[in-house]
């Protein structure tokens, strides 16, 4: 029999488009030098965007440029409004 494990609700999608530069977003984050932080800062570039190999119905992806940081170990932690919705998703440092 299997440990029954605390299971948390799924975190709710935002808009992206509907942030503004200057926005306050926090990240849930687990990388290999600082385990289960919350990080906050603010959006400080939106509207980049670059091609994506991954999402193959929408060649693009638009990218939201935070000023916390970002570790090695973070990508696919989400990014969070102040509402605790999600804006994105972390990919890359």
């Amino acid at each position: 029999m299997h440990a029954r494990v605390n299971q948390l609700p799924p975190l709710p999608p935002a808009d992206s488009d509907q942030m503004t530069l200057g926005s306050t977003v926090y990240s849930i984050g687990n990388s290999s030098f600082l385990k289960n932080t919350l990080s906050e800062g603010k959006l400080s570039g939106i509207g980049i965007e670059r091609k994506s190999v991954r999402v193959k119905k929408n060649p693009r992806s638009r990218l939201l440029q935070v000023t916390f940081n970002v570790y090695p170990g973070d990508s696919g932690s989400p990014v969070l409004n102040t509402d605790g919705f999600v804006v994105g998703i972390i990919s890359a440092s």
